[in-house]
């Protein structure tokens, strides 16, 4: 793996993913994105206009920083697609099981895939992994593949497959399963009352099947299950680390979903957020939307880091992981990356 050479407070950036408003990189953005060196962008509606427009905006992003931002978007088909017209889309992850041809799944893929490749885009946030086995599921629903636990795993693993083919990461959420859920995670901490049985096999199992398949990322949701922990899935040792790393091996990226979700933001502090996401082994958190609160949760862990309250030795753990994703699938090509690294120099604590 390429040596960087990044201060802790570039290490530290790149744990994160943001979002911004508007279709051009301002002045604000810049700055922003040349301050603090975020790893991630995340692209919704909001950024998009016409085709022009968003190359050149993926193009000036990926021209920012010492090592380019890596750039993904929520890309599902069906229901959930930022580029609307723009972009050719497929039918929704449960219609494409219901034809019950697996195949389909991957060429769905592959065309959201190509298209995002050609767009500047490096990653989609999907396929959902989620068993939508409550019927009366507000967020879920046709977002899933199925309410049987091996089809949802099967789909999911072709969908993959397909934007794989076309360089462009995958991700898998929302871990471990919002099928089962009758509340949202944006407005508030979903409760999913089951047991650990039950668990194991209508929320685990896609996302076991994954993780061992060494599926590029997994996303956390910001739920409860009371039957096996006190603590949300995004902030939870157990779900993460002892059922995702130890249990299924996985050593991908692991993401948390927006921290600016309800779920969060109106029970944990900043400082909370970054302390718990890292005790429970997330490797990228997101924060989507405000400026203000992103430099919060930077500045929140650079002094934890800094006062030895989160080694640092736990943020090298992270990022060795997200620039191997990075390296995957590059932003740029490898010898922007090359003059990136080459350019770096070290300045421990800056």
């Amino acid at each position: 793996m390429a040596d960087y050479r990044l201060s802790l407070k570039e290490k530290i950036s790149q744990l994160f993913m943001f979002g911004f408003k508007g279709t051009e990189i301002t002045g604000d953005i810049r700055r922003s994105i040349e301050t603090n060196n975020p790893g991630f962008i995340i692209l919704f509606a909001r950024n998009i206009e016409t085709i022009s427009q968003v190359k050149e905006l993926t193009r000036d992003i990926h021209a920012l920083g010492k090592i380019p931002p890596f750039i993904y978007t929520d890309q599902e088909g069906g229901t959930v697609v930022q580029f609307k017209e723009l972009a050719a889309t497929v039918v929704s992850p449960m219609g494409l099981a219901a034809g019950g041809v697996p195949r389909d799944a991957r060429k769905a893929g592959r065309i959201i895939g190509a298209e995002m490749k050609a767009l500047g885009v490096n990653g989609v946030l999907a396929p959902s992994l989620d068993v939508n086995y409550e019927e009366n599921n507000p967020i879920i629903g046709i977002r899933s593949f199925s309410d049987d636990p091996e089809t949802v795993a099967k789909y999911a693993a072709e969908f993959a497959a397909g934007l794989n083919e076309k360089a462009v990461a995958c991700c898998g959420k929302h871990y471990p399963g919002h099928g089962g859920t009758t509340a949202d995670s944006h407005l508030e901490i979903p409760e999913v009352a089951v047991s650990p049985e039950y668990f194991s096999y209508y929320c685990y199992l896609p996302f076991f099947t994954a993780a061992r398949a060494g599926i590029d990322a997994i996303m956390t949701g910001h739920l409860l299950f009371p039957a096996l922990s006190p603590h949300i899935a995004t902030f939870c040792p157990y779900l993460v680390r002892q059922l995702l790393r130890d249990l299924a091996g996985y050593n991908g990226v692991i993401m948390s979903d927006c921290l600016e979700m309800k779920a969060v933001k109106e029970h944990f502090s900043a400082q909370e957020m970054v302390k718990n996401a890292m005790d429970a082994g997330i490797d990228l958190m997101i924060a989507s939307h405000s400026p203000d609160f992103q430099a919060e949760l930077l500045d929140a862990l650079y002094s934890q880091v800094k006062n030895g309250v989160i080694p640092e030795k736990r943020i090298d753990e992270s990022l060795g992981r997200i620039l191997k994703l990075k390296e995957k699938y590059p932003p740029l090509p490898p010898s922007t990356l090359n003059r990136a690294k080459k350019n770096s120099t070290t300045s421990p604590g800056c």
